[in-house]
């Protein structure tokens, strides 16, 4: 078995870190080696790590999948104008097929000159990706996908309005700041068990050239190379009841939006449900206004409307919304008394969320990152640039970012220095706490300038 087990350190770091974790080694005769899965495996999958490993050595599907990744990989790391926006398939422990996407990074360990490729999976649910088809999208499915909440009344009004339309066919313009959870009321709205016997297709119009938009919606003919002709079947031109989810639909290419008026007329004399859902940071009669979506289009599709507030309009949610973050985190990294005190959600509360649920997530990881361990302790924008000119200060950072990959080492080094009391040699040290040779941690600790 490669898996990595002589370094506790790193481990423990890269189980840390959000999201699935796979650690590829590449030999000599360039073939590539799983030697790493973390713990986010079993939750995702099913998967101990080990096991996950294992499999990977032997026929079966694991095997092949991975192979189809690092494929892929290859291929993407070619171009350069690299698309992260890639879909994988892996199949759970109970037999269940989960789409993820993935981002990556290949470079060489300076130590050993080791070739690695480091490849991070999310699940396709949390940040919907182009094209990507899910006909069996389930309650539970949604259930886990996110944070959601709708604690604030005019939340409670937003999913009154969905809780009516949500067994209807009517088409719905979901509109909303990017953040605010536009994905999330897609979501609720197409997992209705009375939608299930309908196809559900997302399209990221924003990741999509008006070619694409066009093949994948109506099907059509691409030329590949001289003398090979690839044929799509498009979503359209199935005969099967079929939910289409647009994100930002203001990008659909004028001529989609003609052929999509003509398809619209033709399912619909053959009985045929074909449910819009858009989503839309903007106005779409404004768009109109500039000719960029046509009128005719629009009334025909006949909208039901549904705006959904920002952050800030609604401060009920955002108390609850941490404190179920700090659950699932304490949960992820068994720190059982991590706690947040009423003083910190006020500050979160009373904060102007420009950039709702993502600037509210980062806000919370890197206030994790300084915490105790005992006590979450909210920085904010202007606390956070004071902490990093501090470290800018002291420990020779040179980066704006907020904190460096050293930065995080330094952070779990002192922490488990405060643990050991400083102590690094015996069985009790700090050393044998990491699985680290002294001399191999009394170099890392004088790099990081701890010692």
């Amino acid at each position: 078995m490669k898996t990595v087990t002589n370094n506790a350190f790193w481990r423990e770091i890269l189980d840390h870190l959000s999201g699935i974790i796979l650690v590829f080694r590449i030999d000599e005769e360039e073939k590539t080696h799983l030697i790493f899965a973390n713990k986010e495996l079993k939750a995702g999958l099913g998967y101990q790590p080990e096991e996950f490993v294992l499999a990977s050595e032997t026929d079966g599907l694991i095997k092949q999948e991975l192979e189809y990744l690092i494929d892929k990989i290859a291929d993407l790391s070619h171009k350069k104008d690299i698309d992260r926006n890639v879909v994988c398939n892996f199949t759970a422990i109970d037999g269940r097929r989960e789409p993820f996407f993935f981002d990556f990074k290949i470079f060489q360990t300076r130590s050993a000159h080791t070739n690695l490729i480091v490849t991070t999976l999310q699940p396709v649910q949390n940040n919907i990706p182009a094209a990507v088809s899910l006909s069996n999208f389930s309650d539970k499915q949604v259930a886990t996908q996110d944070l959601f909440v709708a604690e604030s009344d005019i939340m409670k009004a937003v999913m009154s309005k969905v809780n009516q339309i949500k067994n209807q066919h009517t088409n719905v313009l979901i509109r909303g700041e990017e953040g605010t959870g536009r994905h999330t009321i897609a979501n609720r709205l197409t997992a209705d068990s009375e939608n299930r016997n309908a196809e559900v297709h997302y399209l990221d119009l924003e990741n999509l050239s008006k070619n694409e938009q066009k093949l994948l919606l109506f099907g059509g003919e691409q030329i590949l190379s001289d003398h090979n002709v690839q044929r799509y079947s498009g979503i359209l031109e199935n005969n099967r009841n079929i939910i289409i989810v647009l994100s930002e639909i203001t990008l659909l290419s004028k001529e989609s939006q003609q052929l999509l008026l003509q398809y619209l007329h033709a399912r619909e004399k053959e009985r045929l449900l074909t449910r819009i859902i858009g989503l839309t940071k903007y106005s779409l009669e404004e768009v109109m206004d500039v000719d960029e979506f046509d009128p005719t289009l629009y009334y025909e599709l006949n909208f039901y409307p549904l705006l959904i507030p920002p952050l800030r309009q609604r401060k009920m949610d955002i108390p609850v919304v941490a404190q179920k973050w700090l659950k699932q985190i304490k949960k992820v990294l068994k720190m059982d008394e991590l706690k947040i005190s009423d003083r910190e959600l006020g500050k979160l509360k009373n904060h102007n969320w420009q950039g709702n649920f993502p600037e509210l997530f980062e806000i919370l990881r890197k206030s994790l990152l300084s915490s105790d361990g005992i006590t979450l302790t909210i920085n904010l924008e202007n606390d956070i640039k004071t902490v990093n000119q501090q470290n800018t200060k002291e420990n020779g950072v040179t980066s704006d970012e907020i904190l460096t990959f050293d930065d995080m080492n330094r952070l779990y080094l002192k922490r488990v220095l405060d643990f050991t009391n400083g102590k690094i040699y015996g069985d009790d040290g700090a050393a044998a706490l990491l699985d680290l040779k002294p001399t191999t941690l009394q170099s890392k600790l004088k790099k990081l300038g701890l010692k």
